[in-house]
This record gives structure tokens, C-alpha cells and sequence, in this order.
């Protein structure tokens, strides 16, 4: 991308805080983070119709999770440091 010049719009994540209540098997807040990565797979174009779909998209899920995680390390470490991100 250049500068000045904004990246494509994918799509919007919905997540319905009832269904998350329905369906949680742990805690809210991470099945809240699963659905958001799951939203995330699918604005990038990938479904789960068959089991091959699943399989790869389970593994991208896997891959954008560890992502987050480390970046959410990374925040919680730099503000607790004081440091400006």
C-alpha cells in the first residue's frame, strides 16, 4: 500500500454476546476471541463446507490466534513499562 492510501475494506465481525453466552464451553472472554478469529478467517476468504476447507481453516485460526496473543504480550508488556507503542 502506499502512503496516504487505505487498505481494502474485508467486511465487519459480528459477535452476539447472547450466542456467546449459549455456546461458551470456558470462559466468555476467550470464546469471544475464538469467534473473532474465526470472523477474521472467513472475511479472508476461507469457509468449512468439507473437512479439507476445515482442516485449513482450523490452521489459519491456530496461526492468527498465536498472532494476537503475541501482540497482546507485547501491548499489556509496553504499557505496564510505561513505553509508547
Amino acid at each position: 500500500m502506499g502512503e496516504g492510501v487505505a487498505p481494502p475494506l474485508l467486511g465487519d465481525i459480528v459477535i452476539s454476546l447472547e450466542q456467546v453466552r449459549r455456546q461458551h464451553q470456558g470462559s466468555e472472554e476467550l470464546e469471544i476471541e475464538r469467534l473473532l478469529v474465526h470472523g477474521v478467517a472467513h472475511l479472508l476468504g476461507h469457509d468449512h463446507q468439507n473437512d479439507h476447507e476445515a482442516e485449513c481453516m482450523e490452521s489459519l485460526e491456530r496461526i492468527l490466534a498465536g498472532h494476537i496473543s503475541k501482540a497482546l504480550e507485547h501491548y499489556v508488556s509496553a504499557s505496564q513499562s510505561g513505553n509508547p507503542l
